[in-house]
């Protein structure tokens, strides 16, 4: 995992804005262009082997939806879950008799 990390990382400083501003042959107008609209500007379409993620376990299950934590409505929600679990008094029983 460290080394995916760093790869990524090492991808995308190279190719970000930073290295691309100091190369006198890229015009300014491209390394300011609002990537939003270039992308919209491509007849790009969603791959039709990459499945989309509510279906990446295909038929076997549904996959997660999982949480935004970025979203602080959310991580609030989930803090106040989380305060209100740890209030209640706990319990553990075993699940086989014996």
């Amino acid at each position: 995992m460290p080394y995916l990390v760093r790869r990524l990382l090492e991808n995308g400083a190279n190719t970000s804005f930073v290295n691309r501003i100091v190369d006198e042959s890229i015009d300014m107008a491209d390394i300011v262009a609002d990537p939003i609209a270039a992308t919209e500007a491509h007849a790009a379409k969603p791959h039709p082997r990459i499945p989309p993620p509510a279906a990446l376990f295909g038929e076997e299950r549904r996959n997660s939806q999982g949480l935004n934590l970025a979203d602080d409505r959310v991580t609030v929600d989930l803090l106040t879950a989380m305060q209100d679990a740890s209030a209640r008094p706990l319990a553990a029983y075993p699940i086989v008799h014996g």
